[in-house]
């Protein structure tokens, strides 16, 4: 009979079996969560489809309709690598969800302007679970900055509230929030005096610091980034964040702002918000 080494860890114990039990189960947690948020992005691409497949969108919304279609090639081209993939971490995954989310958003704006097809606008409601998503964006920004919480907060109080222009008053409110969160994460002393900052001419032709919205993603993605992919999603934001900050302020052209299209623009933040808050780990996975 062959002899065996004695175990060096002794005879199993319940304690040995429970700490397996324990770990595979946590690790099947975070299994679950991923199941969860993919069927959900599954469920907003059915919703979505059938907006679109079936209704023309409203002409008064040309450029909100194109960016629309422009995420709906990126959300397929990065669904595609989630299948091509051999390990596919969880960040991949709420890449994903956020552009199934920036997407959703754009479709219920879309919808609730579309007679006869309101009903896709309560369906992405339904998945977004959008209450749930804002408090936790609230919960992150109150980490770092309590006046952006509470602008955050008032915000979207506003513009739940009647009145004669709370779709202008809150993009206001919400434009607010956005500069918060870039100067608390980038101030412009800082990024005046980081490596290979070289001003905006025009912006210094007006008698101005030089520091553009860019520059400030940069820095955020250089010195707050959780990880060389967070760093990646920051710097490729920058576009969106752009178009969404100038969006916030058109209120400034002192006409009244559709709640609808103020809704929209608000919810487009909120993507953009959660994803950086995520990014520089303010807000967990």
């Amino acid at each position: 009979m062959d002899e065996f080494e004695p175990c060096s860890g002794g005879q199993p114990t319940q304690d040995d079996f429970d700490r397996i039990v324990n770990n595979l189960a946590e690790y099947r947690k975070g299994l679950d969560e991923r199941v969860v948020r993919v069927s959900r992005i599954m469920d907003m691409a059915e919703v979505c489809r059938g907006y679109w497949a079936e209704w023309n969108p409203p002409d008064s919304m040309p450029g909100t309709v194109a960016s629309a279609w422009s995420a709906v090639h990126l959300w397929g081209d990065n669904s595609e690598s989630l299948v091509k993939e051999a390990s596919v971490d969880a960040a991949r995954i709420v890449d994903v969800s956020g552009i199934a989310t920036n997407v959703g958003l754009v479709t219920e704006a879309a919808a609730l302007s579309t007679p006869g097809a309101q009903h896709y606008a309560h369906e992405v409601r339904r998945v977004l679970d959008l209450d749930d998503a804002r408090q936790r964006v609230a919960e992150a920004l109150r980490k770092l900055s309590s006046a952006a919480a509470d602008a955050y907060a008032q915000a979207w109080t506003t513009l739940d509230r009647p009145g004669n222009d709370s779709g202008r008053a809150a993009m206001s409110e919400m434009r607010e929030v956005y500069s918060l969160v870039m100067r608390t994460l980038a101030p412009e002393e800082g990024v005046i005096s980081d490596s290979g900052f070289e001003p905006d001419a025009t912006l210094v032709g007006q008698g101005k610091s030089g520091v553009t919205r860019r520059h400030r993603l940069n820095y955020i993605a250089k010195h707050h980034a959780i990880s060389a992919r967070s760093a990646e999603v920051i710097q490729n934001s920058a576009q969106s964040d752009v178009k969404v900050y100038n969006d916030l302020s058109s209120m400034h052209s002192g006409k009244a702002v559709p709640i609808e299209k103020a809704r929209s623009i608000m919810g487009l933040c909120d993507s953009l918000l959660e994803s950086l808050l995520r990014a520089t780990g303010y807000l967990n996975v």
